[in-house]
């Protein structure tokens, strides 16, 4: 970049202006076209974006702001904490779920398999995604290491592992190529997006960016900061985890305190490990780390073990069973220091919810579709070796209601009501939908319940 100038992102209000003309006759230079966000990478001086800002084509022009990994300093206790040996005993590896790393890169090492990548960096010299920081191979293998001959195992060590590379190696970037891994996810199909990075201010071609990606289905997940205060007081969750598409991960220490470095805040959704982390470095080696950046791998990695298990969930739905299925800490409920609390495997016992009010909004012209949750039952489909009492639950801006079967076939609104719970004494297929007040029907839940004894007890 030239002396004088500065990077900016600027938005066109039609598609069918020529940027780049438009761009060059304020003397400026067209860096880069995003395929999915209606906006373009320019550099110029001040006084060339003084005179782009006055064309009557231009909605607007902001600097392209430095984005940087969330700090971290130098037991792998994590995987226990959230107890996700249990998704791995249920046969749970996140396998078949796309999930795309926006970091420094990936390094080679013996724990990691890399399905693809890019390097979406801005002037980049080279096209490979390979790490020269370190900080995106740490987060790698919190997701995904394989855990072979005593290395680290992930949460997700058969999720499918894509490396998009924003970060330089001193772990900056600029906004734009941090738009342009969110633009490659979308293009590319992934299923969940991973970014522990952030910045201290807000950029509305970022927040527009994150609401697409999120309207195309993908589960966004971003650190909070390591910009909290040791008193927990105070708001300080950093973008683009502070937007209402992306999932805002907070750090707890291995006594489920939270870390004092910890970002704060009613935006803060759940929390996970993040203090003292044992994962994959460079040179095949291993570092520990602490940070926001590590607490969030750790719920990607539970988003894909929840996207294989329930592959006809949407990303609404898989989030909102996420945040059902937590260890409440703090105050009860929700809260601004852990959020809806700690992260949970699979295969805990969820607890029931009554739906209440969590809306979630997005920037203009972005909207999200009505949506009707798929209700999910307390207790998973398997063999059980007497009766057993289902109960359903599901998060939505309003009650509803829901009608079942017991006999496979496809429930409809005639079908029995649900009560509050579902006694099931004997071998049973349930299914159930949820509608409701204007009539919008869910997807239907199906389970399978083998009950091979069932003994009446004396109430």
């Amino acid at each position: 970049m030239k002396s004088g100038t500065k990077r900016y992102i600027v938005k066109f209000k039609t598609s069918s202006i020529n940027e780049s003309q438009t761009v060059a006759k304020h003397s400026g230079k067209l860096k880069h076209r995003f395929k999915n966000i209606n906006a373009v990478v320019a550099d110029m001086t001040t006084q060339s974006l003084a005179s782009l800002k006055k064309d009557s084509n231009v909605a607007y022009a902001e600097e392209d702001k430095v984005v940087k990994m969330s700090s971290t300093t130098y037991a792998d206790w994590g995987i226990r904490d959230i107890n996700a040996e249990a998704s791995f005993q249920s046969g749970l590896s996140g396998k078949g779920v796309k999930i795309g790393i926006i970091d420094s890169g990936v390094a080679t090492h013996t724990d990691l398999t890399v399905a693809g990548g890019t390097n979406v960096i801005n002037g980049s010299k080279t096209t490979s995604y390979a790490d020269d920081n370190g900080h995106g191979t740490v987060v790698t293998g919190i997701i995904a290491g394989k855990g072979l001959n005593g290395g680290v195992k992930g949460v997700a060590p058969d999720a499918s592992i894509y490396a998009v590379k924003a970060l330089d190696s001193t772990g900056s970037g600029y906004t734009s190529d941090i738009i342009s891994g969110i633009d490659w996810a979308i293009e590319n199909k992934m299923d969940i997006i991973s970014m522990s990075l952030g910045s201290d201010q807000s950029d509305v071609t970022l927040q527009n960016a994150v609401d697409t990606a999120y309207k195309a289905g993908i589960l966004i997940v971003a650190a909070a900061g390591n910009d909290g205060k040791v008193t927990g007081k105070g708001t300080n969750v950093e973008y683009p985890a502070n937007y209402a598409s992306v999932i805002a991960v907070g750090a707890v220490d291995s006594t489920n305190t939270r870390a004092y470095f910890s970002s704060t805040g009613n935006k803060v959704e759940v929390s996970a490990p993040g203090v003292n982390i044992m994962s994959t470095y460079l040179n095949g080696g291993y570092e520990e780390m602490s940070g926001t950046s590590m607490a969030t791998p750790f719920v990607a990695g539970d988003l894909a073990i929840l996207k294989q298990k329930y592959p006809e969930y949407t990303n609404v739905q898989l989030r909102q069973l996420m945040d059902n299925n937590v260890k409440d800490l703090g105050v009860v409920g929700r809260d601004s220091l852990y959020g809806y609390g700690l992260i949970q495997g699979i295969s805990s016992t969820p607890s029931v919810i009554t739906p209440v009010t969590v809306p979630v909004t997005v920037t203009t012209p972005i909207t999200l579709p009505t949506l009707i949750p798929t209700p999910v039952a307390s207790m998973a489909s398997g063999s059980y070796n007497r009766g057993i009492m289902v109960q359903l639950y599901a998060r939505y801006s309003e009650p509803l209601r829901a009608f079942y079967t017991l006999d496979g076939s496809t429930p409809t609104t005639k079908s029995t009501p649900y009560r509050g719970y579902i006694k099931i004494n004997s071998t049973k297929t349930l299914k159930v939908i949820a509608v409701d007040s204007d009539g919008n029907i869910s997807g239907v839940l199906s389970n399978n319940y083998n009950i091979s004894k069932y003994v009446k007890r004396k109430i």
